[in-house]
């Protein structure tokens, strides 16, 4: 804090510093000095002019697009997902732009009414074994999916299968993990070619709140 006398009126400014931000440490000497009534003139007196050997230019990458903001330790890489489909009653609708963009709550995890056989589908460029999906509003019911990836001849379960998601129940940021499958093969889901997984309701009780999502990646290890 610094004290200035204004002249006659014998007023008092405070002055406070975040010197966390400052570029220099402190204030020359010549700059605390007594100042009259002009505040103007102390505030010009108090901001020195800047030298091209006082600035620090610092860059500062955006990885909020290609990484999930809690990463793991293990070494992984994660990027979007290059494609996403949400499969209702046999109808599938792309919903990749909405699975890379960072919108609230536009994936349709599971429809509102949903019936066994639905599935929520998540295509990577590379095989991978490790799915993120940012779900912000959980789902609430009883119900259970199944994960599956395409073989070349037909969906199989996905051995080792965690899903940290709880079945889409959980909100906020979290993980499906599967043992990379040695025979996954490529395949096209509405003119998108890549490695699919997906997450297929196998059974159903009930269902009172819908689970939605917010965006998604997929994880590889190197």
């Amino acid at each position: 804090m610094l004290d200035y006398a204004l002249g006659s009126q014998k007023a008092v400014i405070r002055l406070g510093f975040d010197h966390s931000r400052a570029l220099v440490k402190s204030l020359p000497t010549e700059y605390v000095i007594a100042i009259d009534d002009a505040v103007s003139d102390m505030v010009s007196r108090l901001t020195p002019g800047l030298e091209l050997a006082q600035l620090e230019v610092k860059l500062i990458p955006d990885y909020t697009r290609n990484k999930v903001s809690a990463l793991g330790k293990e070494g992984g890489v994660q990027l979007l997902v290059t494609g996403a489909v949400a499969e209702v009653g046999g109808v599938q609708t792309d919903e990749t732009a909405a699975a890379r963009n960072d919108t609230g709550n536009d994936l349709t995890l599971m429809r509102s009414s949903p019936v066994v056989g639905d599935a929520y589908y998540i295509c990577g460029a590379r095989p991978y074994n490790r799915v993120w999906l940012n779900i912000g509003q959980a789902g609430v019911g009883n119900w259970a999916n199944t994960e599956e990836y395409w073989n070349g001849a037909a969906w199989v379960n996905l051995a080792g299968a965690s899903d940290l998601t709880s079945q889409f129940m959980a909100d906020g940021m979290h993980s499906t993990t599967f043992t990379l499958p040695g025979d996954w093969a490529v395949c096209t889901v509405l003119g998108i070619n890549g490695y699919w997984m997906r997450y297929r309701l196998s059974s159903l009780i009930n269902l009172t709140t819908q689970p939605k999502g917010t965006q998604a990646w997929y994880e590889y290890f190197i």
